[in-house]
């Protein structure tokens, strides 16, 4: 379990956050959640957003010893709701 906090009266910066995981043999699953007073998105235009408190979860196996498998799920909320799914494949070497 991991919990995060930075306060910064300068710039009224403000973040919060904390999350859960496990990991048991080559399974790791985590859960979270926190809250940034200002963010800033980079997808087709660059957007600046005001109280944005995101909702996670993400999951990886390690199908081979050097191989592992990722996904993740964001939920932004905004004054709307943005999801997001994230599917990775990672290699050691």
């Amino acid at each position: 379990m991991e919990l995060r906090a930075l306060v910064s009266e300068q710039d009224s910066f403000l973040a919060l956050g904390g999350s859960a995981g496990y990991s048991v043999r080559r399974i790791k699953v985590e859960a979270g959640t926190y809250y940034q007073r200002w963010k800033v998105n980079y997808y087709r235009d660059v957007e600046e957003l005001q109280n944005a408190r995101t909702v996670y979860a993400s999951a990886g196996v390690r199908a081979l010893p050097w191989l592992e498998l990722r996904a993740r799920y964001t939920l932004e909320i905004v004054d709307r709701y943005i999801q997001s799914a994230f599917f990775s494949i990672r290699e050691d070497l």
